[in-house]
């Protein structure tokens, strides 16, 4: 039972959808203009949450009470409460994308620019997870041309060996709507 990832993944998706982080730099620098920094509701989102094991059921359970649209990819399991949609579906529909699943060579790159091509526009996508199960860059660029919203994680691919090359954090060095 581990409720802190799944906390952090929820404070992580709160945050990118309200924006919380970029109003907070823009009234360190003196700014207050709260219209940039309006952010959207999760009632009424459809969340996708990839990976039902431990992790992705007590994400599901806290999402409980807000009013959103659940909705599960794994097809390692056969039985569950909320209703089950390919990846590729999933993504169509999903507002957010919230990623519960252990790396291995099937999750590597799950997340890629032929996957985020099928995302609506301005959906945003939360990985505590592993950084290897996204492709970074594409989540990057599809930022940039405006057809992602954000993207929060607290894991990056190669972690261990250079993070002043990683792209997710170059991109928060920009400003752009990563939260790490």
């Amino acid at each position: 039972n581990l409720p802190s990832t799944s906390e952090l993944a929820f404070g992580l998706m709160i945050n990118v959808l309200r924006k919380v982080h970029q109003s907070y730099e823009s009234v360190k620098k003196n700014k207050w203009d709260y219209l940039p920094y309006v952010g959207r509701q999760i009632k009424g989102l459809n969340i996708c949450v990839i990976g039902y094991g431990r992790l992705g059921k007590i994400f599901c359970k806290q999402l409980i009470g807000f009013g959103v649209n659940v909705f599960v990819v794994d097809p390692y399991v056969k039985k569950c409460r909320y209703k089950k949609l390919p990846l590729t579906k999933a993504m169509a529909k999903a507002d957010v994308i919230a990623i519960h699943v252990h790396l291995n060579h099937a999750t590597k790159n799950l997340i890629n620019k032929h996957n985020i091509s099928k995302c609506k526009k301005n959906a945003i996508i939360i990985n505590t997870s592993r950084g290897e199960i996204v492709n970074e860059k594409d989540i990057i660029l599809a930022i940039k041309k405006n057809k992602l919203g954000g993207y929060g994680t607290d894991v990056l691919s190669n972690e261990l060996n250079g993070l002043n090359r990683n792209p997710v954090i170059k991109a928060a060095k920009q400003g752009l709507p990563v939260l790490i």
